[in-house]
């Protein structure tokens, strides 16, 4: 064997090794993303967790069915009340935090954006007259927001929930 033989076959198992290394820094990444998606959900369910139970303290509170037979028992219902109240304020920040996206979603999102974008382009590719539908949605979207049109559930909204 020649000098060139031996340099080929350590050339070889360096690709080989290097081959091996790219697919373990891929797996390593990939575990990596899982992690971060399943400490995000762990930290999004204690949170909703504490949430719940934060909430089912304050149920007995509002189930009270007693409205007061006197001024002074009134006046103090209504000052336990307003107090309730700064208490639902001041959770106002743990509520939001509980509507974020989650990793998993923005995942979930952008794998079906991926896949809506290939089948788009692949309608068109194999008959772009199909695609005429899409020109009609964007015609109404665009009608429905120049009218100002909203949604009511977005109206209806809580005045301690915005």
């Amino acid at each position: 064997m020649g000098c060139f033989e031996y340099l080929f076959q350590i050339q070889q198992k360096i690709d080989h090794l290097n081959h091996l290394l790219d697919n373990l820094t891929s797996t390593w990444n990939k575990r990596r993303l899982l992690y971060d998606q399943n400490l995000d959900l762990q930290q999004l369910k204690r949170d909703m967790d504490q949430l719940e139970t934060w909430l089912s303290c304050r149920e007995p509170i509002l189930e009270d069915k007693n409205v007061g037979d006197s001024i002074d028992v009134v006046e103090e219902l209504l000052r336990k009340h307003e107090d309730f109240e700064q208490t639902v304020f001041a959770q106002e920040e743990r509520f939001n935090a509980i509507k974020r996206r989650t990793l998993v979603s923005d995942a979930r999102i952008a794998t079906e954006t991926e896949f809506w974008e290939k089948t788009q382009c692949q309608m068109e590719i194999n008959s772009p007259s199909d695609c005429s539908w899409r020109k009609r949605l964007r015609t109404k979207r665009e009608r429905r927001n120049s009218t100002g049109w909203r949604r009511r559930s977005g109206e209806r909204r809580s005045a301690w929930m915005r």
